[in-house]
């Protein structure tokens, strides 16, 4: 089940179809006052040269927050688990990602959470957080490049934004699982080359 919000345009409508068609149910808020997020690929050969993004990054208005947050409750029984994407386009406001994680917790719904911004501390009582290491480096202030300073600077987080377990992703070094009664897991990556 998918929540999420779209404006009524095409795009959000062909957004709505390709759910269905991957068998998601799409439960899609329709904002009047925003377009859809659009990102376009500019290709040469197999080099991604540039992308543009048309986009409206506004917070969602109150009333259409309500909507998306019932239409949450509602799809709630039937999760097993949830899962916060954040990629500060302004659905996942500081109030809707505080309530959603308090409908899940009242459920008893794990809830992972794909951080962006500086304060992850909006994410406290996540069960698995899942940054990037130039996230985990930009909200610990502390550097990740090491396995130690993984360990160091998702201990952190776990122990400042009472996060229970921290997965960094960590490009061509792999990713890292740190929880703090845990020894840290380090999962090496299997380096391709890319172009994007």
């Amino acid at each position: 089940i998918l929540v999420a919000a779209v404006g009524n345009d095409s795009a959000g409508r062909g957004v709505a179809q390709q759910l269905s068609d991957l068998g998601i149910a799409p439960q899609l808020v329709i904002a009047e006052d925003r377009m859809t997020t659009v990102k376009s690929r500019f290709v040469c050969g197999s080099q991604q040269m540039l992308r543009v993004d048309r986009e409206k990054t506004a917070s969602l208005i109150v009333d259409l927050e309500n909507e998306l947050l019932n239409k949450v409750q509602e799809a709630m029984p039937s999760a097993d688990v949830v899962v916060l994407s954040d990629y500060k386009k302004g659905v996942l406001s500081d109030g809707v990602v505080k309530k959603i994680m308090a409908l899940a917790k009242a459920k008893g719904k794990p809830v992972i959470v794909d951080p962006k911004g500086h304060d992850f501390s909006r994410y406290s009582g996540a069960d698995f957080i899942t940054p990037n290491r130039k996230e985990l480096e930009t909200a610990t202030g502390m550097k990740a490049l090491t396995n130690d300073d993984v360990r160091a600077a998702a201990m952190k987080l776990i122990s400042s934004c009472g996060i229970s377990t921290v997965l960094a992703t960590r490009s061509k070094d792999g990713m890292s699982i740190v929880s703090q009664n845990d020894e840290p897991v380090h999962i090496p990556a299997n380096v391709r080359e890319v172009y994007d």
